[in-house]
């Protein structure tokens, strides 16, 4: 057959990221015999343009929430000239909401690879509907019978076929964009490999613990695997910088080594996932973090979420206590130093967040920046995923599982996050408080002599336009306030969540606007 495995934009356009998924499926039905194509509308250079689509037996639409309305919109177009299956995360979350709007389509929970040959067998006339009923992974409706199985996942990642980043139209495009941390190496190649699948951890408001619940659970591919699937385009594409994606990767016992060996032997810098508990004895001491910068390492990602240690462990079930963060700062301050950047999260708005907790948060926010080379994403508001222990306790993740896509279109924001909940509260801790700390980040130049790269941080800052120079200049002068909070540590009537967050939210409307009619970014 003729398959055409298709990404939808979502509400806002991202940087473009490699569909690892898509590329797996690709791998296993080009295994089996079949003609595959990945059309990724989130390149901004391809045509929104869906008549081509009817030309593919199959078209495979995967979404998660915030591409469901253009995802409808392909569906709506391709209408019954060819067989849609839809697949991705939303499929796991709210199946229904899918199935009661296209109920002629195919659905698949959890991984797609067996359950699309699955169908696809079906199709050709290979095997019957009842024994597709049966298939782990695959829904359908039937002469009005909703038939809806347990979610698939591999057990085995090292069993699947290697994919091939070769197959991707306009390769270039995903390896040769804005490096964050290095400015100016976007000539120098980065790639994101996916190594690992599912978490080790519990926490209860992640989607990873939505899908061990499913039984989706952590499971890594060998370096073996790794090694045959990106040594081609490493060494025909130069690439410089390597992030494995693996929520547990310093866990995955010898994999760091493993890749540390293979950054030195092909030149290139690495990032990967990590936890604030995790630098202990045992795992990330300051001799091993010392060794594995010196072995490529520059960026690591980790998370925190919140800022009271009772409610991050209690509630969120992270398992960070606050001695733990204390001990990381302790380790990369007195090993590395600024040669490591690092990436921390935190959320708000989740279900019994405080006002204390934010408190906290800020106070962590304005410690770590100070003595770490850190950059913050978020602080994030909360979006729930349906079925996880979390939104169990959410009001507001009562309406999200209705079985119905229009709530979701209309009701979500960019971020995903319900739109009653962007308030101006809101909009000061996920725009200013992250604009304002971010600014003390410490970014990287990259040398070359005699053909061996380092790297090295600089004071030159990213070139910024003047509408980006106005924004921070009105954030900062925002901002004064509370640092002035912050430096004495009171916080009696703080009201500049309410005032700075109704002008933050006006300033980014006004820029948003700006964007629009000149095509520019802030």
């Amino acid at each position: 057959m003729k398959i055409a495995l298709v990404n939808p934009r979502g509400t806002s356009t991202p940087e473009l990221s490699i569909p690892h998924g898509l590329l797996q499926i690709g791998a296993e039905l080009e295994a089996a015999g079949h003609e595959f194509k990945i059309v990724n509308y989130n390149d901004i250079d391809i045509p929104l343009n869906y008549e081509p689509l009817k030309s593919y037996d199959l078209v495979g639409l995967s979404v998660n929430t915030l591409q469901l309305a253009h995802a409808k919109k392909i569906a709506e177009s391709i209408g019954d000239s060819t067989k849609i299956v839809w697949g991705g995360i939303h499929c796991l979350l709210d199946p229904e909401s899918i199935m009661k709007s296209f109920p002629a389509h195919f659905l698949v929970k959890g991984e797609g690879e067996q359950p699309l040959l699955d169908i696809v067998r079906h199709l050709e006339g290979k095997e019957s509907i009842d024994w597709l009923a049966a298939r782990k992974g695959v829904c359908f409706t039937d002469k009005g019978r909703r038939i809806e199985n347990d979610a698939f996942f591999n057990e085995d990642l090292n069993q699947l076929h290697d994919i091939n980043y070769y197959r991707l139209d306009n390769l270039e495009k995903y390896l040769y964009s804005q490096n964050f941390y290095v400015p100016g190496a976007e000539k120098l190649g980065k790639l994101s490999i996916l190594t690992a699948r599912g978490c080790h951890w519990n926490c209860s408001f992640c989607i990873n613990t939505l899908l061990a619940r499913h039984g989706g659970t952590y499971r890594a591919k060998s370096f073996e695997k790794i090694r045959r699937e990106t040594e081609p385009i490493i060494d025909g594409l130069g690439i410089r910088f390597l992030f494995p994606a693996d929520e547990d990767f310093f866990l995955n016992k010898g994999m760091p080594e493993a890749i540390m060996g293979y950054a030195k032997e092909k030149n290139f810098f690495w990032g990967a996932n990590c936890r604030y508990n995790y630098f202990v004895e045992k795992i990330i001491n300051k001799g091993k973090l010392a060794e594995y910068v010196d072995g490529g390492l520059f960026f690591i990602g980790m998370s925190i979420e919140a800022g009271d240690e009772e409610i991050r462990n209690s509630i969120l079930k992270k398992m960070v206590k606050d001695v733990h963060i204390d001990n990381a700062v302790d380790t990369i301050e007195n090993s590395v130093g600024n040669r490591l950047a690092i990436n921390t999260s935190f959320i708000i708005n989740f279900p019994g967040d405080t006002q204390e907790n934010r408190l906290k948060m800020l106070l962590i926010m304005d410690r770590l920046s100070r003595h770490l080379n850190i950059v913050f994403s978020g602080p994030q508001s909360y979006r729930t995923y349906p079925g996880s222990t979390l939104s169990e306790l959410d009001n507001e993740a009562q309406g999200y599982k209705t079985g119905d896509m229009e709530y979701y279109i209309k009701s979500v924001s960019e971020s995903g996050t319900p739109l009653s909940l962007m308030d101006n509260s809101t909009y000061f801790y996920t725009q200013a408080v992250n604009y304002f700390f971010n600014q003390r980040f410490k970014f990287f130049e990259l040398h070359e002599d005699n053909g061996r790269f380092s790297l090295h941080l600089t004071t030159r800052k990213k070139k910024a336009s003047l509408v980006r120079k106005l924004f921070l200049f009105a954030v900062n002068l925002l901002f004064i306030p509370v640092l002035i909070r912050l430096r004495f540590n009171f916080w009696g009537c703080f009201f500049e969540p309410f005032i700075v967050g109704w002008c933050m939210k006006r300033i980014n409307n006004t820029f948003s606007l700006y964007q629009r009619l000149t095509g520019r970014h802030k």
